[in-house]
């Protein structure tokens, strides 16, 4: 199957057709929370599949996070996509039981009150995503990974990276 997508620029990606409401885009908004906090930090996107699919929504760089800093990036990314689905379905954090598991195995040693160490997390990822300009660059971004039929890699991922890019150095409006 081909990337029906691998052809568009950045200017195609600004104004793609909205991917459908319901549970589709609720997959979509999940996936572009990963996808946005990993350009943000810049953690590099190996692969993205489209939302919905029965493996990942993506894979990363091997990185093995080493430092705090480093840590603390690769949780809040993988919190993202739970705290922008929540947020647009206002019903609270969507973790997937997936992403919890992937923090768990990037911890040195997990803390004692898990669930209230990822809240806090999570309210960090949260003030991030309340600001407008990355909430609408995570709307426009899952909009275009909505249309995904196949994964995307390599230099297809180029108009993804260029969309996230060019929304961040635009002012708000």
């Amino acid at each position: 199957m081909t990337v029906r997508t691998a052809s568009r620029n950045a200017a195609d990606i600004r104004s793609p057709q909205r991917a459908p409401e319901g549970p589709g885009r609720a997959a979509a908004i999940h996936q572009a929370g990963h996808v946005l906090l990993c350009l943000y930090f810049g953690i590099r996107i190996v692969e993205i599949r489209p939302p919905g699919s029965t493996t990942p929504d993506m894979e990363v760089a091997d990185c093995i996070p080493s430092t705090p800093g480093e840590v603390e990036k690769y949780v809040r990314m993988l919190l993202a996509g739970g705290v922008a689905e929540g947020r647009y379905r206002a019903s609270g954090y969507a973790f997937s039981e997936e992403d919890l598991a992937r923090v768990r195995a990037v911890l040195s040693r997990e803390p004692e009150d898990f669930e209230s160490w990822i809240t806090t997390h999570a309210r960090r990822v949260a003030f991030h995503l309340a600001d407008p300009r990355m909430w609408q660059t995570l709307g426009d971004l899952a909009d275009y990974l909505g249309t995904l039929e196949a994964p995307v890699k390599g230099s297809a991922l180029e108009p993804i990276v260029a969309l996230v890019r060019n929304h961040l150095r635009t002012p708000h409006k």
